[in-house]
């Protein structure tokens, strides 16, 4: 009994002193919420973070855990071959199972289940040729399939169409079309529905079409600031309607003039903050002003209206949901109303300067 005993306990010296080996330490580095390691610090303590990664290395597996401010959030348990290579990866959360990798033999995801309360919700299947995605299948967690997506890509790598498929018999079909490696269009197809995106050789939007059953629905066209690169004008057209609107923008991307089926025009004044300060309008009613005035840190205080050149409404705030309106006629105030968080509160008519009846309204 003794010689077992002896050997038994050799045999469990020899197996921690291996283990010991298998796993390293763990070291910790100050993180964030995604588990990201940044700089590494000796212990949990020596962190001033709210995040800590600890990072426990084996000869073929790596445990990472996210500590949030001294409890583990989040733990990774990966598993690798021989070569390197990933083979599985667990995802925990507060102790539980949340995600499940496995990992092809090029190290890339085969497949993917996620969890809830330690029930498979969803699983997911990749196929690859050429390290390259064609194929993903979504399941929940009965195994019933969610949907299909299938990839196409040109001789140079670029994805050229990928399609989903629904069990309902959908699809969505998107294309892509590049120049010098740069996408220069895309479109999109979704039952009745068509969607085309064309694009500058900086990657900027330049025309967005929308189609059903083969006939246009809207146009949109842009153009940009060849100095700073933003928005210069803005074309859109409904092709049901007939209608259409053009607005032109500065250099701060403010819309500066509109127009509106040429039969209105819309101006628009800004001061050096950027504060809409004045906005005219020109159509059926003639020429419309409404000129606003703001306080030092920037909150509007006045608004005033005006029609043909004559003020007709003036709004002045004087508290948070609190304002009173002056209404003209032909120059001359005849009426004001104050309102609190709102409503109504109280209503002056007045003649030549002075009010000569009052309504207050009870909420």
């Amino acid at each position: 009994m003794g010689v077992l005993r002896g050997r038994a306990t050799a045999l469990l010296i020899v197996a921690t002193l291996t283990c010991a080996r298998a796993w390293g330490q763990e070291r910790y580095y100050r993180s964030n919420a995604l588990g990201m390691a940044y700089e590494p610090v000796v212990t949990l303590g020596d962190s001033s973070a709210d995040y800590v990664l600890g990072v426990r290395r084996g000869e073929m597996s790596v445990v990472k855990r996210l500590i949030f401010k001294g409890t583990e959030a989040k733990r990774w348990e990966q598993t690798f071959s021989g070569s390197g290579l990933r083979r599985e990866e667990k995802q925990f959360t507060e102790g539980e199972l949340v995600r499940r990798a496995i990992y092809n033999a090029e190290g890339l995801v085969a497949e993917e289940e996620e969890y809830e309360g330690g029930d498979v919700s969803g699983r997911s299947i990749y196929r690859y040729e050429a390290r390259r995605l064609v194929l993903l299948e979504v399941f929940d967690g009965t195994g019933t399939s969610l949907y299909r997506e299938t990839y196409r890509y040109t001789p140079a790598g670029l994805l050229r169409e990928a399609v989903k498929s629904l069990p309902n018999g959908d699809r969505y079909i998107y294309m892509y079309n590049f120049g010098d490696g740069v996408l220069s269009e895309e479109r999109i197809h979704q039952n009745r529905y068509s969607f085309v995106f064309r694009y500058d050789a900086g990657g900027r939007l330049v025309l967005w079409e929308s189609w059903r059953d083969g006939d246009a629905l809207e146009i949109e066209e842009r153009e940009y600031h060849e100095q700073s690169g933003s928005l210069e004008k803005l074309v859109k057209r409904n092709l049901q309607t007939g209608t259409y609107v053009i607005r032109h923008f500065d250099e701060a991307g403010s819309v500066v003039r509109e127009w509106q089926n040429g039969e209105i025009e819309i101006g628009y004044v800004r001061n050096e903050s950027g504060d809409l300060i004045r906005q005219t309008k020109i159509g059926p009613l003639g020429k419309e002003e409404w000129v606003y005035e703001y306080d030092s840190a920037r909150e509007l205080k006045k608004e005033a209206y005006f029609r043909r050149g004559t003020l007709e409404k003036r709004r002045i705030y004087t508290g948070e949901d609190m304002w009173y309106e002056e209404i003209y006629r032909e120059g001359n105030i005849f009426l004001k109303v104050y309102y609190s968080k709102k409503e109504m509160v109280r209503e002056e008519f007045i003649q030549n300067g002075r009010v000569i009846t009052e309504r207050i309204h009870q909420n």
